[in-house]
């Protein structure tokens, strides 16, 4: 009978299996609640820093319901009308054959408290695609960012953000206050997918 010590040693020297461990954690550590999560929109359930995928946000903000079969959008903006809310889906590093070069918005962390994000080309100063993000919060739109590091992983949830201040026009290079700042990992992680 091997000591847990013996155990742990065993198992460390095996590359596949602790390859196999590293996998299983992160599944886990994203699945699993724990007791300090937050929940910064009191009718979602979506924890702030946790991943999701599309279809798991669009569930949990109420546009496709149990069994629903709505078509489930692939841009990078979901609007809910009706209570002013917009979800932001970036997918950071866009190097692969499915992004045109018109698509290939800079998009990454400045800070733990701060994010630079450019809208779509045709959003402009001048209408009111570009004004409902820089007339913000004076005009009643809040902004939620999901954020991912390529196409294949999921979002994770940022929570809330704010406007800070912009750029240019078509696009409109924005930067957003995070109403919490992102931890230490996913800063490094968003950071440092900065487009040349």
């Amino acid at each position: 009978m091997r000591t847990a010590e013996e155990s742990a040693n065993y198992l460390a020297a095996r590359p596949t299996i602790v390859a196999e461990f590293e996998e299983l954690r992160e599944v886990l550590e994203d699945r699993v609640s724990l007791a300090g999560d937050v929940y910064p929109v009191a009718d979602w359930p979506l924890a702030l820093h946790r991943h999701y995928v599309r279809r798991e946000i669009l569930a949990a903000v109420g546009f496709v319901g149990p069994g629903g079969k709505k078509t489930v959008t692939q841009g990078g903006l979901f609007r809910i009308p009706d209570s002013k809310h917009e979800l932001l889906f970036v997918t950071l590093d866009k190097s692969g054959s499915r992004f045109s070069p018109a698509i290939r918005y800079r998009n990454y962390a400045i800070s733990p408290e701060r994010f630079h994000w450019e809208t779509q080309n045709v959003a402009s100063v001048s209408r009111p695609s570009g004004q409902r993000y820089i007339e913000s919060p004076g005009n009643g739109w809040s902004f939620f960012l999901f954020v991912r590091t390529d196409p294949e992983a999921a979002y994770a949830f940022l929570g809330p953000v704010m406007y800070e201040g912009h750029a240019g026009d078509r696009p409109i290079a924005i930067t957003w206050r995070l109403e919490h700042a992102m931890p230490a990992a996913l800063f490094d992680a968003y950071a440092t997918l900065v487009s040349p």
